[in-house]
């Protein structure tokens, strides 16, 4: 079970690093990183059926551990894919506002 939860939380990190540690990432990458983080909390959803489902062969108290624990790491992947989608939100406006700011130089010249 924690191996489970380590990979997964390796792959989201993974996403998130490949998605900020570039300088100038574009709004293509930001929402691969975005998608990404989404297929790691639904992968995360898919495993907690499949441990519920396995509640009759587990001792109740782990499974209840485990649960949590799922919970309690999709809720992390979920505030961080909030911030990857207000992050590509402000980028987008960033470019833009430089694309208008890019044409009326053009108009200008």
């Amino acid at each position: 079970m924690e191996s489970l939860v380590r990979d997964l939380d390796a792959k989201v990190t993974q996403a998130l690093a490949t998605m900020l540690v570039e300088t100038a990432p574009t709004a293509s990458e930001l929402e691969g990183g975005i998608k990404s983080v989404q297929e790691a909390v639904s992968d995360l959803d898919r495993r907690l059926w499949q441990l519920s489902m396995q509640a009759l062969a587990t001792p109740e108290d782990r499974l209840n551990q485990s649960i949590a624990a799922l919970k309690e790491d999709i809720f992390r992947k979920q505030v961080v894919l909030t911030k990857c989608q207000r992050q590509l939100a402000q980028f987008e406006t960033l470019l833009q506002a430089t694309e208008q700011a890019n044409r009326q130089s053009l108009m200008n010249n």
